[in-house]
């Protein structure tokens, strides 16, 4: 199995957990589209960046152009992440894995947190609907060295991606350098 395969069947594991947490407690959640407090990303793996940036690729000339051109914007400190458009998401679709958790009661350093918007007056979590984040990131690194060794070109042996950086420039040719993978 490639690690694109593994990582989208991670995406299907966190997107059906993030279902079931909405179905429980989907009441006492305030996320939702328009609420971006969390969409602060600044940096990716590498194989998120490979996602995003062929997720992108099916974008719009429009769409695209506006992502460059808050890309090419100075970084500023809490500055919002450049793939947020109007208060949502341009790339919902191929977020990285961080994105589709917040909000979620994760467990994390012995002990659940979540976004403080959730979950007011909710005396207790079970544990069927908390998270544990550092299995997800583990899972998430293991499947990223997988797609290192599986594409050695330099521009993804990158620890971190920047994504101001990643899209200052035309996605196409950023992919047309490196090859596809699939």
């Amino acid at each position: 199995m490639t690690s694109i395969a593994h990582y989208r069947a991670l995406v299907r594991r966190v997107d059906e957990f993030s279902s079931g947490v909405l179905r429980e407690h989907g009441d006492s959640m305030a996320c939702s589209p328009g609420c971006d407090s969390c969409c602060i990303l600044e940096t990716v793996n590498a194989l998120e960046a490979w996602m995003l940036l062929h997720y992108a690729a099916s974008l719009g000339p429009v769409l695209m152009d506006e992502l460059m051109r808050r890309a090419a914007e100075p970084a500023e400190e809490g500055r919002p992440c450049v793939l947020l458009q109007n208060g949502l998401c341009a790339v919902y679709e191929a977020r990285p894995l961080i994105c589709r958790t917040h909000g979620l009661p994760v467990y994390v350093d012995g002990s659940v947190d979540f976004c403080p918007k959730n979950f007011s007056g909710l005396g207790r979590i079970e544990s069927p609907f908390i998270l544990g984040i550092e299995n997800l990131n583990t899972m998430l690194g293991a499947i990223n060295l997988q797609f290192q060794r599986e594409h050695p070109a330099s521009f993804f042996q990158q620890e971190r991606l920047n994504l101001r950086e990643l899209f200052k420039r035309p996605v196409a040719d950023i992919l047309a350098e490196d090859g596809p993978l699939e």
